[in-house]
């Protein structure tokens, strides 16, 4: 995962649950933009856990994707997600992290 200085987000690699947030669960060898060509371009912060990821926008609001065995999206399922899906409607989350089947995320109040 990376993110370009225009805010664009990159993925590759293994993506049997589509960790990449590509859309789909395709093996990438060469990165390839999330949302496509015309991608957002508000992208801050990402990380990824074992087959899950988490990033930032711009507006301070979460958005995960992949893997989301044991609940480790935040959704409320246990349903894969193979394209980012945003998490509840705060915009005030300021750091993430992705474990083996597990996240956190700190918002700018100092609660999780």
């Amino acid at each position: 995962m990376a993110i370009k200085n225009d805010g664009s987000a990159w993925s590759w690699g293994q993506n049997s649950s589509g960790q990449l947030g590509l859309g789909n669960t395709t093996l990438k060898t060469t990165p390839e933009q999330i949302g496509g060509i015309n991608g957002e371009k508000t992208w801050v912060k990402i990380t990824c856990g074992a087959t899950h990821t988490l990033a930032l926008k711009q507006d301070g609001s979460l958005w995960t994707w992949g893997n989301n065995y044991l609940g480790a999206l935040g959704d409320g399922t246990t349903t894969y997600k193979t394209s980012p899906v945003r998490i509840g409607g705060d915009t005030n989350w300021t750091t993430i992290f992705g474990g083996w089947h597990n996240s956190a995320a700190l918002k700018s109040d100092g609660t999780m």
